[in-house]
């Protein structure tokens, strides 16, 4: 399995965090209804998919694995394609949870504040280190990367409202 130099890696993610809370915090309510360009979901639904993310950043850099990488940066996407084995669960789930917030902008808040933290969580691993999300082995270096490029996808669908 081969892994990403981490360095960088912390360095996208990190960028890529500021860059959506910074692009978000000019959004009203309004604006943050509208959809984004994840077909069937406004663009404080993306953001809550974000948000739930960044979570998960923060308990995998705290849940080392002893097990081999069965994963690296790039298979890491193959079961996340539209159409795929629970993928319309994922994404109702995620329209009901942002559903659950009485503002698009609590969840903008939320999202605000745990990037930053798993922004910083990100400076912990080493890049050698195992690391367990989801089912899988990754290690820090691809995991670091998967989320940078999650991140900046996510940001561009933000940005395009594709009425």
């Amino acid at each position: 399995m081969r892994y990403l130099e981490s360095g960088r890696a912390r360095v996208a993610v990190a960028a890529s965090y500021q860059a959506v809370t910074d692009d978000v915090r000019k959004l009203d309510d309004d604006e943050l209804s509208r959809p984004s360009g994840c077909r069937g979901w406004s663009r404080g639904d993306l953001l809550c998919h974000m948000l739930l993310d960044a979570q998960r950043a923060l308990v995998t850099f705290m849940t080392p694995a002893s097990g081999e990488p069965d994963v690296d940066f790039i298979s890491y996407w193959a079961p996340f394609r539209p159409g795929a084995a629970g993928y319309a669960e994922h994404a109702r789930f995620v329209r009901r949870v942002a559903s659950s917030y009485r503002s698009d902008l609590v969840i903008a808040g939320l999202w605000a504040e745990t990037a930053a933290a798993a922004a910083h969580a990100a400076a912990t691993p080493a890049a050698d280190v195992r690391l367990a999300t989801q089912g899988h082995v990754l290690l820090a270096g691809d995991f670091l990367a998967t989320l940078a490029v999650e991140a900046t996808v996510h940001h561009l669908d933000i940005g395009m409202d594709p009425r």
